[in-house]
């Protein structure tokens, strides 16, 4: 599963979301998400962040504790 969150990509230039101060709150929904599908496995999701996101991958990860793993990669 893929996302861009508020003030990424998509979101910023089709629905102007722009980047929100508690961006470590954006994860949880899409964890909720990726948990409700059957072919996901609950204790093995990983987060990864490419540029900017290697920066907002670890503080997301900081609190959503459902999480396997977090890479980042600030490029």
């Amino acid at each position: 599963m893929t996302f861009d969150g508020p003030g990424q990509g998509r979101p910023l230039i089709k629905q102007d979301l722009f980047m929100r101060p508690d961006w470590e709150h954006v994860v949880t929904p899409v964890v909720d998400c990726a948990r409700s599908r059957s072919e996901v496995d609950p204790d093995q999701i990983a987060l990864i962040g490419w540029s900017f996101g290697g920066y907002l991958a670890p503080r997301a990860a900081s609190g959503e504790h459902r999480l396997a793993a977090c890479i980042a990669d600030p490029g």
